[in-house]
């Protein structure tokens, strides 16, 4: 842990030097965790104009905030290069005072929000930390507020209607994309597309769209499938009435 502090730290440290000269990010991609956001920000980085964070999750406006407005600035390009500049630090979504902190500092950055079904949402972020869990078995893990699943959040996080409101009270419609993130894993191409268009940058055709971070795993069993989905119905239809998109999770 010690060596690895060093690194991060000598890592960063030029940023931290010339934080000044830097920029503050014009996008975030807010949210959720296995649901495609390191994907897009690697894609996005592929842009001639596009030049994201050093640090894809530097958590500032959740975690690291007491840092300070340089420390977070050092991980972002210089201002004379003329990049448009961002982040994704997926547990924002979730956080009202990472919400409040954007507003504040950030009053007109644009955010990015990408949705999962939320029943494959929970078991892929399950399986993600599976090897740290003391409890291994999903159904057992999720059907009790145990430590771990509250840790990890992994029904909560798929509650996405209950956070949303928390976003669109603070912004403008327009700052706001959300994107159904099996629609990029099926069509990357052309929501990467949609994405250049709200940043305001040109088309850009892309090559190797190819998921990242993917896992083999076994599938989750049809039954906890099922139980799961009506968990989670009265939060899905609280969205689409929300948002006025039907996302057809099954």
């Amino acid at each position: 842990m010690i060596v690895w502090r060093i690194i991060y730290w000598i890592k960063f440290l030029p940023g931290r030097l010339t934080a000044t000269k830097r920029k503050l990010p014009d996008f975030l991609i807010i949210g959720v965790p296995k649901s495609g956001s390191t994907f897009l920000f690697e894609m996005l980085n592929k842009h001639p104009n596009i030049k994201g964070a050093s640090l894809k999750e530097p958590h500032y406006f959740d975690l690291n905030y007491s840092k300070g407005e340089n420390y977070y600035r050092g991980f972002f390009p210089f201002k004379s290069e003329g990049k448009t500049t961002g982040e994704a630090s997926v547990n924002y979504f979730y956080s009202e005072n990472a919400a409040n902190r954007i507003k504040q500092d950030l009053p007109n950055v644009k955010l990015i929000l990408l949705l999962r079904n939320p029943v494959e949402r929970a078991y892929s972020h399950f399986q993600m930390n599976k090897n740290d869990l003391r409890e291994k078995n999903f159904d057992k893990i999720i059907g009790s507020e145990n430590t771990e699943n509250k840790r990890y959040g992994f029904l909560e996080k798929g509650k996405y209607s209950k956070y949303l409101s928390m976003w669109n009270s603070r912004f403008k419609a327009n700052q706001l994309l959300i994107l159904k993130s099996e629609d990029l894993f099926e069509n990357a191409s052309h929501e990467i597309q949609k994405v250049l268009q709200f940043l305001n940058e040109e088309k850009f055709e892309m090559n190797d769209l190819k998921p990242i971070n993917q896992r083999s795993y076994k599938e989750l069993n049809i039954e906890t499938h099922n139980s799961l989905n009506s968990f989670y119905k009265p939060f899905n239809d609280d969205l689409e009435k929300q948002l006025g998109v039907n996302f057809n999770w099954k």
